[in-house]
């Protein structure tokens, strides 16, 4: 584990967050969060596939895609936490130690305890304002919508419990302003959990690697993700990429992909796949996904 020195909502902080997989998003990554129905089912939804194609923007540009950008809820959220803190160490009867951004070692995934508690514990504090979430958690218990964020905050921290606490101080009150559930990690989980995330690293990769490529492989990708890429891309890549020599020769895997996602008939598609033994695996996965995604041939 790695750890960012910093405060959360800071400069520093929002830096630290450029490029990786945040345990606030875990949610949308999860093999369980993809399309049940319809054409596209078992895709990923279009907010999964908006968030990897940030995170590879971010890859590339090394700066925030969303420049600081921070909503009403946000803000109230980074207000309240120290009220929270407060509230828990009462309870509790311990003191909570707060931590900047802490990192995978290879630094692909990130997220921010909200605070450590001795060895093993740690700390997250949600100030919900929706009805809905509050009615949820205060009447049944019922932790699952953040259980990614928990999960995934205790599989980078390498911590053994957290204490989820919902802090709201309209129930002030009643006495009622923290309601905290201590929940422990679970290694079960956090394998699946590890598992889908690196699928969902794969696509992140896949963008980056489409837009670090020269102009003919962003042509590949559809209408909406061109746009976004040459409104996006830092000037030095949007340039290279729109006054790409036409003369440069493209790599096997983009001169297959172009010709998969082109191709007229199963026929055509079924004698090209067959060729690709000696490329790497990746590459041979994205080409048989490309080919299912064409005429449904077995990927």
């Amino acid at each position: 584990m790695k750890e960012v020195l910093c405060e959360q909502g800071s400069k520093p902080w929002k830096q630290a967050r450029v490029g990786k997989l945040t345990c606030s998003n875990f949610h949308l990554m999860r093999e369980s969060a993809r399309l049940k129905r319809g054409d596209e089912a078992g895709e990923y939804s279009s907010d999964a596939k908006d968030e990897a194609f940030r995170i590879a923007i971010e890859r590339i540009s090394g700066e925030p895609l969303d420049e600081n950008y921070e909503t009403w809820y946000m803000t109230r959220g980074h207000e309240l936490e120290p009220d929270a803190r407060h509230e828990h160490e009462i309870d509790i009867g311990l003191f909570v130690q707060r931590v900047g951004f802490i990192m995978t070692d290879d630094e692909v995934f990130g997220g921010s305890l909200d605070g450590v508690i001795e060895d093993d514990g740690s700390a997250e504090y949600k100030c919900f304002l929706a009805p809905l979430k509050l009615r949820k958690i205060w009447t049944t218990g019922d932790t699952s919508m953040v259980i990614d964020q928990v999960q995934g905050g205790l599989w980078i921290s390498r911590r053994q419990w957290m204490d989820f606490c919902l802090y709201c101080p309209a129930l002030a009150p009643a006495g009622k302003q923290l309601w905290r559930k201590r929940i422990y990690r679970d290694d079960d989980f956090i394998e699946k959990l590890e598992s889908d995330l690196m699928e969902f690293k794969a696509m992140v990769d896949e963008y980056e690697r489409i837009l670090r490529a020269p102009f003919a492989a962003v042509e590949d990708m559809p209408a909406k993700l061109q746009k976004i890429a040459r409104r996006t891309l830092p000037a030095p890549l949007t340039v290279r990429a729109a006054f790409a020599p036409s003369a440069v020769k493209p790599t096997e895997f983009e001169r297959l992909f172009k010709r998969i996602t082109t191709a007229r008939n199963q026929a055509e598609v079924d004698l090209l796949l067959d060729g690709i033994a000696h490329m790497p695996e990746d590459d041979r996965a994205a080409l048989r996904i490309a080919a299912a995604k064409k005429f449904g041939v077995e990927a």
